[in-house]
């Protein structure tokens, strides 16, 4: 079953990935347990990545330097043990949308950061993250 690494069960974190900017790398750290993330990330003069990273590695794009406005969504897939998996598998095959993960706590983070100058230009502003 997904499991959060901060939070209980009744209490889901308030961000379930911690997010550190500079002018070359924006670096992605899940707080919560997952087994792959996706992370899209968009930005000035059509700058546009996703990418998908597994439990085992740390999320982390490349940036082109270009000042602006950069928006990101990461999209987890929770760890599951092995009856999980099979129940999920039962109900895709029914046509069961669940829509989001078994315990009901949110699985997609977004937000957004900006860099002027080649550095983070607004470290005292929250990065806005909203959780679904």
């Amino acid at each position: 079953m997904f499991l959060p690494a901060r939070g209980t069960a009744a209490q889901a974190p308030e961000s379930l990935a911690d997010l550190e900017v500079d002018a070359s790398l924006v670096t992605f750290q899940p707080l919560i347990s997952h087994s792959q993330v996706r992370v899209t990330l968009t930005g000035p003069e059509g700058f546009e990545v996703v990418a998908t990273f597994g439990a085992d590695e740390v999320p982390a794009v490349r940036l082109p330097g270009a000042d602006g406005l950069y928006k990101y969504e990461l999209r987890f897939s929770p760890a599951l043990d092995r009856e999980a998996r099979e129940l999920l598998a039962a109900a895709r095959e029914a046509g069961t949308d669940l829509g989001e993960d078994p315990a009901g706590r949110p699985m997609v983070q977004r937000g957004w950061f900006s860099l002027a100058g080649g550095s983070d230009e607004s470290p005292a502003l929250p990065k806005s993250p909203t959780i679904r």
